[in-house]
């Protein structure tokens, strides 16, 4: 397109475009593509006739769910880009990398997804090139007057691979890529270098896709498109910056008829091996927080972190429209985060609903008890609070505006009420110490009866954080990961350019040994929650002037019974963290009263005990109330 391959066969004054959105592997199967749900009914709306092609579901079926999603789970940036290189032999040909060169290279990648040399050689050689081939024969792309695709995480090559099948037997096609893998100057460069690409669009698509579309069909370069790039003869040319959608109630109800339609045709049960199916929906965009202080770590939000939230009126309203459409009630908020400023009244309008929800959100971790009860309440029961670490000092460093009691106090509260948490700890931070993460290793026993954390991870410098963007961090030698250069053995081809991650040098951080402290914790406090089925409790009953402590964290069960000042302490440091002087005033006047320096050693007291911990002058209990 626009570079000498022939003119276009759409007419100039075509009343619509027939369009095909691609969502293709290695995109989980247990939820259908936001993009090309929303893409698709915004282009329905609008006039135009659109098929969403669900390769990723064609290819679960042809290989058996769990297979697949075992790549899926163990592929990614810290297992080799294992699934980009899959695809590789069929999308680049001989250039590609061998399995035996690629496994000693990554050999972790084999361990993770428990497939052996000979099975990944049989994928990389056969097998995928057989289903790109497949693919291609499988409809006649040449009726579409363009063909997008959704590209995010390891879905890139397997896109670049039918993408280059498709323009070798229809070149007057237009291809165009977007999603975060074509996001700022990864876009272009992938234009320089790979041809049968013509246009990519950075950012939010929904500002761009009409726009795209009408100049497509005029047959004309989309020059005035906001966040395009396209080729025109040998030259790559930007439109005008991208722009931001703003007012979010305005955009449809995604369309996700072709991923039900796929689910009901090869079994829902069979292909989703039992799962539930969920649904992504979004109810903001952008990251409050962000906004005012960038997390030095993160790479989100590449343009900008201006937030625009949709109203509560119009989210419930999407989220019945969807359940009742699909009979689905899981569903996942693409958030960044939640937006405090109007929570309450969306849990208001979730829980007049009369609908058993099961919600994911993305919060911010300073959420109180009485703000999760809410949540909870209103059926959001999974939550990613942006935890990141134990250590105040390394939370600093972060810019996540948290502390450890912050941290813990939502662990605490959000097990309280039965709500799963997804956090990690990371690790890599130039400024950090052994001793804090020496700290999270003793402190890690106390915390066995709250949600532990998915493992321990070190820091990825990423695209668009300011670790990347900003000099003076203390990051030295930073260069793509290698394996960019495996999935994408493309001598013209930037890397630099097109790599999200990158790998570096960086002075002062822990040691090793510190941080393998902390990842032996991490694995003792998950064995603790999958052998025997019973979690660890600390839990508290309280009395008329008692508090009996029921704790089974160390593996035996111990009960304890706190009375008089200890018992009233205790309840004081319940639902936030606390200094002695401020439960000093509190207990003035009352049967408890004591001074500041006597609290002060109680507090202490049960910190040997285990029901508390300290951070900066700050207490906070660890003791639960009853089970429900």
């Amino acid at each position: 397109m626009f570079r000498g391959a022939g003119p276009l066969t759409a007419l100039d004054k075509a009343p619509s475009a027939r369009i095909a959105l691609v969502s293709m592997p290695w995109a989980r199967v247990s939820s259908p593509a936001l993009a090309v749900g929303l893409l698709k009914a915004i282009l329905i709306r609008a006039g135009h006739e659109v098929d969403a092609c669900y390769a990723n579901l064609l290819l679960a079926q042809h290989l058996g769910p769990q297979r697949y999603r075992g790549i899926v789970n163990g592929g990614g940036l810290n297992h080799g880009l294992l699934g980009e290189w899959l695809f590789t032999r069929a999308a680049f040909g001989s250039d590609a990398l061998d399995v035996d060169a690629f496994v000693d290279a990554h050999p972790e990648a084999v361990t993770a997804v428990a497939e052996d040399r000979d099975s990944l050689r049989a994928l990389h050689e056969h097998v995928l090139p057989q289903f790109i081939a497949d693919l291609v024969d499988d409809r006649d792309w040449s009726d579409y007057d363009l063909i997008g695709f959704s590209s995010s995480f390891e879905q890139n090559v397997a896109s670049l691979a039918l993408a280059r099948a498709i323009k070798e037997r229809h070149p007057q096609v237009p291809i165009v890529f977007g999603g975060a893998n074509v996001d700022g100057e990864m876009g272009p460069a992938y234009l320089r270098a790979i041809d049968w690409v013509d246009i990519t669009v950075s950012g939010e698509a929904d500002a761009a896709i009409l726009g795209l579309v009408s100049a497509v069909m005029r047959n004309e370069p989309p020059a005035n498109v906001p966040g395009v790039w396209y080729r025109s003869a040998d030259e790559v040319i930007s439109g005008p910056p991208a722009t931001l959608t703003r007012q979010l109630d305005d955009l449809p109800t995604p369309d996700y008829a072709e991923y039900f339609a796929l689910l009901e045709r090869f079994g829902s049960e069979h292909l989703l091996s039992g799962r539930q199916r969920r649904l992504t929906f979004e109810s903001s965009r952008g990251c409050w927080w962000g906004a005012k202080h960038h997390c030095t770590f993160c790479g989100l939000n590449a343009l900008g972190m201006a937030y625009r939230s949709k109203s509560p009126t119009r989210v419930v309203d999407e989220l019945t429209e969807l359940a009742e459409r699909h009979e689905v009630l899981v569903f996942e908020g693409a958030d960044n985060i939640i937006d405090h400023a109007s929570m309450s009244d969306l849990c208001d309008r979730l829980g007049e609903s009369a609908v058993d929800w099961d919600l994911f959100y993305e919060v911010k971790a300073n959420l109180t008890r009485a703000q999760l009860q809410m949540m909870a309440q209103a059926g959001i029961r999974t939550i990613q609070p942006g935890i990141e670490s134990l250590s105040t000092n390394v939370l600093k460093l972060m810019r996540k505006g948290s502390t450890q009691l912050v941290n813990v106090r939502v662990l605490k509260w959000a097990r309280a009420e039965r709500m799963r948490v997804i956090w990690t700890i990371l690790a890599g931070f130039p400024g950090e110490t052994d001793e804090d993460y020496l700290r999270q290793a003793r402190l890690i026993p106390l915390l066995h009866h709250l949600q532990p954390p998915d493992g321990v991870a070190r820091l990825l410098l990423e695209r668009f954080s300011p670790y990347f963007d900003e000099p003076g961090h203390g990051f030295r030698d930073v260069q793509p990961l290698s394996a960019y250069r495996a999935a994408y053995p493309v001598a013209t081809l930037d890397h630099a350019a097109i790599a999200y991650a990158f790998d570096y040098e960086a002075a002062p951080v822990a040691a090793p040994g510190a941080v393998g402290a902390v990842r032996e914790a991490v694995r003792t406090w998950q064995q603790s929650w999958a052998t025997s089925g019973l979690m660890p409790q600390l839990r508290g009953l309280r009395g008329p002037g008692w508090i009996r402590v029921l704790d089974t964290r160390s593996g035996q069960t111990q009960r304890t019974t706190l009375t008089g000042l200890s018992a009233a302490v205790l309840a004081g440091l319940d639902d936030t963290y606390r200094s002695a002087s401020s439960l000093a005033r509190d207990l003035h006047g009352g049967p408890h009263a004591a001074p500041e320096e006597q609290i002060a050693a109680v507090i202490d007291d049960l910190a040997q005990h285990g029901f508390v911990i300290e951070d900066g002058g700050l207490a906070l209990s660890l003791v639960l109330p009853p089970a429900r």
